[in-house]
């Protein structure tokens, strides 16, 4: 009798064994198939980052590229954006006057130079440094500003040099050249002395690179503004107005064209006041 119940025992539970088998490979395979690949967290990422970057919440744009640019170190597409997220970023606190606006542009410093050892034949690359310090240098004076505005030249210019057609170079050339020819004698005279040679370019060439700027890319909010501020300087005012009106139609692609576009609208109802 205990011979049998132990053969009854020992075949129930072969019988039993396929089914448990049976369930933790199905549980496996839902598990297996509910976890995401590198890639697709890759891709994830970079679509989070676009959404808060649409919607101006640039720390957590930052934040999703940074993600991104961890799981895909060698792509270059998350190391622009997180680069141009960092520069987003670095000029939101400027406007809130945070001390911590320097950090952000140094880091965007960082990767755009990341960016030019993996890529350096492309525009991208070099316009991204010029970018950065061009940033930067907004929160220096003297002898950094001009120092920093060397590096923002050549960079822009090698940029220019590989991809004429790639609008964002001419702009920070046109603020470049604007603020080079502002330069009264004696300040361009100690820059020299300090620092070298300083183009000689005037408020024409700084409109014409704008200009340029503008043709290659029409919907750019900071080109037209930054054309608009130049007209100003040139004492143009029937161009500077049209150039404000037109802003107006554009739409903003981060914080720093908003914020350029409310202030165009409040220059142009000054001028028409």
């Amino acid at each position: 009798m205990r011979r049998r119940r132990r053969w009854t025992a020992e075949l129930s539970a072969e019988l039993r064994l396929p089914k448990i088998l049976n369930f933790v490979l199905c549980a496996a395979a839902v598990l297996a198939s509910q976890r995401s690949t590198p890639a697709e967290d890759y891709r994830a990422a970079l679509i989070e980052g676009d959404q808060a970057s649409h919607r101006l919440d640039e720390a957590a744009a930052r934040s999703a590229y940074e993600r991104a640019h961890r799981l895909a170190p060698q792509d270059f597409e998350a190391l622009e954006k997180l680069t141009q997220a960092c520069i987003d970023l670095g000029n939101q606190l400027v406007e809130e006057r945070s001390k911590e606006a320097e950090t952000y542009f140094r880091e965007a410093i960082q990767y755009a130079e990341v960016m030019r050892r993996q890529f350096p034949s492309r525009a991208q690359s070099y316009f991204y440094l010029a970018a950065s310090y061009g940033s930067l240098s907004l929160l220096k004076g003297g002898r950094q500003k001009i120092m920093l505005g060397r590096e923002v030249e050549g960079y822009a210019e090698k940029a220019i040099a590989l991809d004429p057609n790639y609008a964002p170079p001419y702009a920070v050339l046109g603020v470049f050249y604007r603020e080079v020819a502002s330069l009264n004698w004696l300040e361009r005279a100690l820059a020299e002395s300090l620092y070298g040679h300083l183009p000689k370019v005037t408020l024409d060439d700084a409109r014409k690179m704008l200009v340029k700027a503008v043709a290659l890319d029409p919907t750019s909010v900071y080109a037209r503004y930054q054309l608009a501020l130049t007209y100003e300087m040139a004492g143009d005012r029937a161009e500077e107005v049209k150039t404000l009106g037109e802003i107006a139609r554009l739409a903003p692609r981060n914080r720093l064209e908003l914020r350029f576009q409310g202030e165009a609208q409040r220059k142009l109802q000054q001028l028409r006041g």
